[in-house]
Formats: structure tokens, sequence, C-alpha cells
């Protein structure tokens, strides 16, 4: 069971990382050239695909496996044959860097490639030793961890916010920094937790450990590529179908969306761990629904907040940077048709039908692959937006619908309904992003006005609700 207390300082982590991601969009978008932004975005995604790739699933293994092995024993057995096979991999990279890196980047010399290098060294034994806090229960110091790299970003960003000819390389030596500081950070924190002394020390690599480690990882790394995919494929496109300008218009946009990512955060803490200790409870089927109707509406209302303060955004961005505004309020709807595919589909889980979602992901990356190829080239960044945006909402629905099937039925037909609205209204906001803001404000007040009027009586109940356990709670 998780504690308040703990759920605060997990949140933390979330909570302080999006903040300092508000502030770094910005400070990139004002120092560096578009181009380099967007460069920055094809970063990010080839260092998460390897990092995924190349924990061999392991990463999964060792936390299952955690509380029952000798720990040290299990995180070399875990580590090494990814560090191994990244090591080929790194060499392999390195000798066609030329290549790959004018491939990605449209540009090519070897600091880029030694820099892209470590960084996937780093970034994979920075996974592990996170790992260790998250597991020991370490909850302020694993929130920490999350906001140590983009604290370093941020400042570094401000020292070098008025020099000249600040170039990619330097902002990528920025990142690596930021790893090398985390690194540093969690392996002091690893060694008050653990004896690394004698990491290698006659019989520490377990061979069986390894066997089922294999036999329970490597499945899980097809869904992790779907999903990967799904949530990357967008940006790879713009680059291939339109420009790296527009990339940068679309990953500024993503960065600020991914704000509203402390909201599946904070449930996804709370949610899975209650519904497999409460899965036999006589009240399970009236609280699920409970649970999942409130969700829509708050996941309506967050659609409705972020397209009325969306014209804000164009303030703090260079003009080159205007379009974010109207396509933001598509890019918030991967993180919350995810959160809302969270509440609707743990009947997957707990009739351990995983095969269901990772079907899911890989029909949804089709789809998502098939509307950015009609969209782009239309569209640009905000077709992207679009496309995503209609791909987790598919996702939501057959994850949603797969649930209620083999596990508990609930009232959703609504609620797609009430979605399909707020996806043509986003749509229309990225077609039409030449109308006035103010306007564009204006009409996604007005939904919402509509849309508390038409709920006021369940908005009322959970106001009631909400007051009488405060009341309770004060009294002494």
């Amino acid at each position: 069971m998780v504690k308040i207390k703990d759920l605060l300082h997990y949140t933390t982590g979330p909570v302080m990382s999006a903040f300092l991601g508000l502030l770094i969009t910005p400070l990139l978008a004002w120092t560096f050239a578009m181009e380099d932004v967007g460069r920055v975005s094809i970063y990010h995604l080839i260092c998460n695909l390897v990092v995924m790739v190349f924990t061999l699933g392991l990463d999964q293994y060792y936390m299952r496996e955690y509380y029952k092995a000798e720990k040290v024993s299990l995180m070399i057995t875990c580590i090494m044959p990814g560090i191994i096979s990244l090591g080929i991999f790194s060499y392999l990279f390195y000798a066609h860097r030329v290549s790959i890196l004018q491939y990605l980047f449209e540009i090519s010399n070897d600091a880029t490639a030694i820099i892209i290098i470590s960084s996937f060294i780093v970034t994979l034994i920075n996974r592990y030793l996170s790992l260790n806090l998250r597991m020991e229960g370490k909850a302020l110091k694993f929130s920490f961890s999350q906001i140590i790299p983009k604290l370093v970003i941020s400042l570094a960003l401000i020292s070098i916010l008025y020099l000249e000819d600040v170039m990619f390389d330097g902002l990528l030596y920025v990142y690596l920094l930021s790893n090398i500081v985390l690194l540093v950070y969690l392996l002091i924190e690893n060694f008050k937790i653990y004896n690394f002394l004698n990491l290698f020390e006659k019989n520490k690599f377990n061979f069986k450990d390894l066997k089922d480690g294999f036999s329970f990882g490597l499945p899980l790394i097809l869904s992790g590529l779907a999903f990967w995919g799904l949530t990357s494929i967008d940006k790879l496109m713009i680059k291939d179908l339109s420009s790296l300008n527009e990339l940068a218009l679309y990953s500024v946009a993503v960065s600020f969306a991914s704000a509203v990512v402390i909201i599946r955060s904070v449930f996804s803490t709370i949610w899975a761990p209650a519904i497999y200790k409460n899965e036999d409870h006589p009240d399970i089927e009236k609280n699920i629904r409970s649970v999942v109707s409130l969700m829509g509406v708050v996941i309506f209302y967050l659609f409705c907040i972020v397209g009325i303060f969306s014209p804000l955004v164009a303030i703090i961005l260079p003009d080159n940077y205007e379009l974010v505004s109207s396509i933001i309020i598509c890019c918030v709807g991967y993180p919350l048709f995810y959160t809302m595919s969270e509440a609707t589909s743990m009947g997957i889980n707990v009739k351990k039908k995983t095969y269901y979602s990772m079907l899911v992901s890989i029909l949804t990356l089709g789809v998502n692959f098939v509307l950015n190829y009609l969209l782009i080239p239309f569209l640009g960044s905000g077709g992207a937006a679009v496309a995503t945006l209609i791909s987790f909402y598919i996702y939501y629905v057959f994850r949603c619908e797969i649930s209620s099937r083999i596990w508990i039925s609930f009232p959703r037909f609504r609620q797609y309904f009430e979605f399909l609205i707020v996806i043509l209204l986003c749509t229309l906001q990225v077609v039409f992003h030449d109308f006035p803001p103010l306007s564009k404000a204006l009409i996604w007040f007005t939904v919402l006005v509509f849309y508390t009027f038409f709920y006021r009586s369940y908005l009322y109940l959970q106001y009631s609700k909400l007051t009488k356990l405060l009341n309770k709670r004060v009294k002494v």
C-alpha cells in the first residue's frame, strides 16, 4: 500500500520536472536555431530507443526479482549483457557515423558521435541505479534523481543564453553533462545502500538468473518497441516528410504539453496498486465505474483549460514559434488519452491478458503511421499532432473495449462521443491556426461552460463528497 507521505515524495519528481521542462523549452527556443531544437528531439528519441532495446527487458526482470535475489549479483547479471551488446552497437555506430548522423541530424562530425555514444552508456547505467532507489523505497531521493538532469540543463542554458554561435554540439554537451551529474549522484546514493567494492568477486554472475531474465524480459521488448514507435514515429516522419524547423515547432509543443504528464504519473501510482489489492472487493465494480466517470470529466476539463490558455504560449516564445499555440491542444491528447486508457483497461492486467495491450499498440502504431503519412505533407507539424491525437484516442477506445468485455463493463459510449467533440475542435484549431487567439480561447471557454451546465448535478455530488471528507479529516 502506498503511504500518503511516499506518494507526495514520488510526485515531487514529476511535478518539479514538469516545471523545469516549462523553463527549458523557451530557453531552447530563444537560444538555439530551430534546426538545432529539432535535432535535440531526434537525440532524445534515439537515446530512449537504444536504452529500451539494450536493457534487453532485463530491467523488468530485475524489478520482479529484486526482493528475492542477492541484489548486487542480480544487478551485475542484468546489466552486463546490455553493456556488452551496447558496446558492440556503439562500435558499429561510430564506424558508420557519417551516414547515420547525416540521416538523423543532417550533420556529421566525430564529436557528435562520441557525445551520443557516451550518452547511451551513461543513460543505461543510470536506469539501473535509479531503479535501486525506487525499489528501496527512497521516494524523495528517487524524485530528486528525476529533477537533477533538468536542473543542470536549466542552469547551463541560462548561463549560455547570451552567448553567440552556440552550435548543436554545445547543446549535446549540456545534455551529456546533465546525465553525468545524475550518474555521480546515483553512485553516491547507491554506495550508501550496497557494497559495490566487491562487484566482480567470484560467482557474482548468475547464469540461471540470466536465462530466466531473458525468458521474462525479451517478449516485453516487442511491446515496448511498438509503444516507442507510437510515441516517436511522428517526429521521425516530420523530419523525413517536412523539415527540422517543423520538427522544432512540434517538439516545443510536445514539451509544453508534457506538463499534464503529472496527472498520469500521480494516477498510475495510486490506481494500479489499489486495483490489485481490492480486485475481489464486493464494491469493486461500483468503485471502478465511479472513478472512470470522474476521470472522464477531469480529462475533458483539462482539454478545455489547455485550449483556453494555449494562446499565452506565444507570448513566451520567439515569433517563429507562433504555430505552437495552435497545436499544443492536440499534443496533450497523448498523455490525457493514455491516462484515460489506464483508468479503463485494468481488466487486461487483472485477467493477465497482456498480449491484448501489445496487439493494440501494434495496431495503433499502424494507424499512426498512415495518418502521419497523409497529414504531415499538408499540415506539417500540425498534421503530426492531429495524427497522434486520433491514434491515442483509438488506443484508449480499444483497450477500454477489451477490458470491459473480459472483466468489468461500465458506461463508456457517452465518453467516446464527448472526446470525439474534443478531437474535432482540436483539429479545427490546427487547420484554422490563423483564427484570432482570443476567439479560439472563447470557443473552448464556451464548451467548458456548456459541459459544466450539463454535468452540474454530478459535479455538485462530487463536491459534496469531497466537502464531507475534508470536514471529517479536520475534526478532532
